[in-house]
């Protein structure tokens, strides 16, 4: 095999990249035994398949990045509306993407990305019922009743 060949995916690294992201869909860690089990091989084939072609984990390594891609613009767009929902988590994730990527005619540079950015995070508290409060101030408090003795235990 010409190690300056391109690679030329065939039918079965459709089915191993088809793995890879039901892996990926489901939560899971796809190292080989996962990725074996979907297939219905062992792991020893799936490192069979990589030591004949070095160039199929770079192959799907690219596919599943230019997956990842194609979806950003949806994923930001949701935590752009679960940070505007009151998501605290999601409103760090929305100023770490602001500032990384920038917003067209931002105080930056022809860019459009921000420079020298300054982020204070205001995370709102509700406030305490002030007129309840006035009131509870104003009612005296219940009594207590009287204390009753302490027992005394002597310990040998």
């Amino acid at each position: 095999m010409d190690p300056d060949a391109p690679f030329r995916p065939q039918p079965v690294h459709v089915r191993l990249l088809t793995a890879y992201e039901q892996a990926f869909q489901e939560g899971k860690n796809p190292h080989d035994g996962v990725i074996a089990e979907k297939l219905g091989v062992r792991r020893e084939t799936i490192c069979r398949w990589r030591r004949r072609n070095p160039k199929l984990r770079r192959w799907l390594y690219d596919m599943i990045g230019r997956d990842a891609e194609d979806r950003r613009p949806f994923v930001d767009r949701r935590v752009t509306h679960l940070a505007e929902a009151g998501s605290v988590d999601h409103a760090k994730l929305y100023y770490q993407f602001v500032a990384k990527v920038g917003i067209p005619g931002g105080d930056g540079g022809g860019d459009g990305a921000l420079t020298g950015i300054v982020v204070t995070n205001n995370f709102l508290v509700p406030r305490p019922d002030y007129d309840g409060a006035l009131a509870a101030q104003q009612t005296p408090a219940p009594a207590l009743p009287p204390a009753s003795k302490i027992p005394v235990v002597y310990v040998r």
